[in-house]
């Protein structure tokens, strides 16, 4: 009964922690070690703690990296590279992508291949073509990509568009 109960009262960040944990558990099939959640860098913190709070002592451990904690580029270079050959999960604000995603040595990590699921929370924030994060994340070759949300459209199909876009690049065209 109380597993019932947490699923009534957690939202999109418990849902998505336990589907990250069935994906990296069964990473024999599923072919994903690496996950890389992009956010508003005042809630990296609060992800980060949902994370210890909901897997402590599951199996697989997931390891959990906060990029806004390396200052130097030689410690973000390093903590990306541990990210990309040991699996977990990066959090990282979208601004930080978005100069990183520019940056070519940082190229493989980010975009090209980049991690192999990618996810956009308060996704609403890619609402227009023509702003540097959607650009950067045009960019990224990952295939897996969720954005999550909790903010109403406002009625605006172009938002909605280009949500959409970043999930399934070209499913339909705006004019």
């Amino acid at each position: 009964m109380n597993f019932y109960r947490i699923l009534l009262f957690r939202g999109k960040t418990f849902q998505l922690i336990a589907f990250l944990h069935t994906i990296f558990k069964h990473s024999d099939i599923t072919r994903s070690r690496t996950c890389l959640i992009l956010c508003p860098v005042n809630v990296i913190s609060n992800w980060a703690a949902e994370f210890a709070h909901w897997l402590s002592g599951l199996r697989p451990t997931i390891k959990v990296y906060q990029f806004s904690l390396f200052k130097t580029k030689s410690a973000r270079w390093e903590r990306l590279e541990k990210w990309n050959d040991k699996g977990g999960v990066m959090l990282m604000g979208y601004e930080i992508y978005r100069r990183l995603s520019n940056d070519t040595d940082y190229n493989f990590f980010l975009s090209d291949p980049g991690p192999d699921i990618i996810v956009c929370d308060e996704g609403h924030v890619l609402k227009n073509a023509k702003a540097g994060i959607s650009k950067a994340l045009n960019k990224i070759r990952t295939k897996r990509r969720i954005i999550l949300s909790g903010t109403p459209l406002q009625n605006n199909l172009k938002e909605y568009y280009y949500m959409v876009h970043f999930v399934k690049p070209h499913l339909c065209e705006f004019n």
